[in-house]
């Protein structure tokens, strides 16, 4: 007699291909986790994202995505909770979900938490991936917070990327048990190191010179990301330190672009600053491996998976102990850490590394060394496993 797959209903905001460092992580678990099937239902439009032209139902090896709301983008997405629920609903009539899983305390946990107030025997999880800050949310849900926080308050079990966010949990009333499983790294970040051939041509495309150091940050441009003082400090190391040969490389786009340019340009470095846009997932190994240190000044950060996965690719951090990050920058071991808004904080960090091949070495091998144990996809991914076969198992058990 054939074994029934357990079903599991995913409410996510974004999706393929609408990628973040959320969306990623779930496409890496679900993939590891074949012995469940998965229903995505996520938003058609997003207002951050350039419209695409989707199939309503798209079939991927153990996940079925199911795209719902308007093709406006800004109505895509302040409407997704209601038309994912109807959504839902339906879906539920034909193929009743062995449990609801909840992508982010936000468009999808509320989603999640809506659904799970009608089928209350059905149980939820909640994972938590948010970086932004305590005010942040203060701003944006003061006028509902009764109802938003239903969202922890309504979930069976909640997974928290990070002790942080664990404990944000515990503030906004959460009753059932938390777990802290952080996100993963690709494998690919772990590979042999490339060709110093293909290293040195990257870095001569980014214009540094063979004395010279590359500093790279991966980020979103927003201001949680502390992007602005990443480029102070580094004009500030420059000035101070005299490394006219060296550059800074930064991967990514977001709203603050245009003002970050102007900014390297009133620190006089905008010729040594690199904006490079976004890089796809697939050649940021070599972004990695060819940099000498990688530095982003959080603000806030829930996780941060740039930060694995520079610690996978060998590289030394520099960041804020904020949120999750002290999760894995110990300072002094795996990286150095600076405060908030620093600028001369990140000068001297950047030349305490680059100035020091021995410290180098050491904070890039323990860091590596930490990503292996801690932060494969596969360990991952089988934790969360085991907590849907937990949650599954003790739902049937109360139903019989």
């Amino acid at each position: 007699m054939a074994v029934a797959v357990p079903h599991i209903l995913v409410f996510s905001l974004a999706y393929d291909p609408y990628w973040g460092g959320a969306e990623i992580a779930l496409k890496e678990i679900m993939r590891l986790l074949p012995r469940f099937h998965f229903t995505v239902i996520t938003a058609r439009a997003l207002k951050h994202f350039p419209a695409h032209d989707l199939k309503e139902i798209e079939e991927q090896g153990n996940v079925r995505i199911v795209r719902v709301g308007a093709k406006s983008r800004w109505r895509g997405q302040y409407g997704y909770p209601f038309a994912a629920v109807k959504r839902a609903f339906a879906e539920a009539r034909f193929q009743r979900p062995d449990a609801v899983w909840g992508m982010m305390e936000s468009y999808g946990g509320m989603a999640a938490s809506l659904f799970h107030q009608k089928f209350n025997d059905i149980p939820y999880l909640l994972t938590m991936q948010s970086g932004d800050s305590e005010a942040f949310w203060a701003l944006r849900t003061w006028f509902w917070k009764p109802w938003y926080q239903k969202i922890f308050t309504h979930a069976s079990a909640i997974q928290a990327i990070s002790g942080y966010l664990a404990e944000r949990a515990q503030a906004f009333g959460a009753r059932g048990p938390i777990e802290v499983i952080p996100n993963g790294v690709a494998e690919a970040f772990f590979a042999a190191p490339i060709s110093q051939e293909e290293r040195n041509a990257l870095r001569e495309q980014w214009g540094v010179e063979a004395e010279g150091k590359a500093i790279i940050t991966v980020s979103r441009l927003v201001e949680k990301n502390g992007v602005d003082t990443l480029i102070q400090g580094y004009a500030l190391w420059r000035r101070q330190y005299a490394h006219p040969a060296s550059r800074l490389v930064i991967a990514g786009r977001g709203p603050q672009g245009a003002r970050l340019k102007k900014l390297a340009a009133r620190e006089g470095v905008e010729k040594e600053v690199r904006f490079l846009g976004e890089v796809p997932n697939e050649i940021l190994p070599r972004y990695y491996q060819s940099a000498d240190v990688f530095a982003r000044p959080s603000r806030s950060e829930g996780l941060g998976i740039s930060f694995l996965e520079a610690l996978a690719a060998g590289m030394p951090l520099i960041g804020t102990a904020v949120g999750g990050i002290p999760d894995f920058l110990k300072d002094g071991e795996t990286g150095l850490a600076v405060r908030p808004n620093d600028a001369d904080g990140i000068a001297s960090a950047i030349e305490q590394i680059t100035g020091n091949e021995n410290l180098r070495a050491r904070l890039a091998e323990n860091g590596k060394r930490m990503a292996r144990e801690r932060y494969t996809w596969d360990q991952i991914a089988e934790r969360i496993g085991i907590l849907f076969d937990q949650l599954i198992t003790e739902s049937h058990a109360r139903i019989h």
